[in-house]
């Protein structure tokens, strides 16, 4: 709880591959890039996401999300969305990623002087202003604030659901600020779907992310993403 990273093994910075033996369960760390590619890409089909994880990460992001998709799922939407990701499209949000890291300088330098600086806090808010930017095309549509009060709130019951996962207890079974996380879930797929729609109503002036998205079409199978 005090610091994540003191609970990975030495070995995982210095080798390959790491066996865990904890009671009731193994578990392999994986960190040698050829083997993580076998993983991810290559032999894909031989892995499955544990349901500890889907359990703690659906409520949040979806359970048919890329990030969460398995098998054909996930196929269509890779192959969806890879060219949306090439290294040229990719290069030309660079200066969206500048600007809001000179955003957040400014902010520091016009911050009281000898104040405690929340490094985490000011990462998380920069982040969030190249989401906003870069796959929303500017701020000018939500309430940035909101938005990222809302996702703070959501994320931050992750570590209960990990934990409820863990022991098995019941999805219904209550815990610290869920029902706060539930309404700002609410909030944000509501305020997503009319992002989405007003968007595929009238489309943004420049290319950004989410008009990417909105184009995206698996080559095989003609689907397209959902809005929400």
């Amino acid at each position: 709880w005090r610091n994540y990273i003191e609970s990975i093994p030495r070995g995982a910075y210095e080798e390959g591959v790491v066996h865990i033996r904890r009671r009731g369960a193994d578990t392999l760390l994986v960190c040698e890039p050829d083997i993580i590619g076998e993983v991810l890409v290559e032999k894909a089909e031989n892995f499955e996401r544990d349901d500890v994880t889907r359990r703690a990460f659906a409520p949040t992001i979806g359970r048919n999300s890329l990030f969460l998709a398995e098998g054909a799922e996930w196929r269509w939407q890779r192959r969806a969305v890879a060219p949306i990701f090439r290294h040229d499209t990719l290069l030309s949000f660079v200066p969206i990623f500048t600007a809001m890291a000179e955003r957040q300088i400014e902010r520091w330098r016009s911050a009281e002087r000898g104040a405690p600086v929340d490094a985490a806090a000011a990462m998380t808010r920069t982040t969030f202003d190249i989401i906003v930017e870069a796959v929303l095309g500017g701020s000018e549509s939500l309430d940035a604030d909101r938005y990222s009060r809302a996702l703070t709130e959501c994320f931050d019951t992750i570590p209960w659901h990990l934990v409820y996962a863990l022991f098995a207890l019941p999805k219904w079974m209550p815990y610290p600020h869920r029902g706060r996380a539930m309404r700002a879930r609410k909030f944000l797929h509501r305020d997503v779907l009319r992002i989405v729609e007003a968007r595929r109503a009238t489309p943004a002036g420049h290319k950004d992310l989410l008009d990417l998205l909105l184009a995206a079409r698996d080559p095989e199978t003609g689907r397209t993403m959902s809005d929400l």
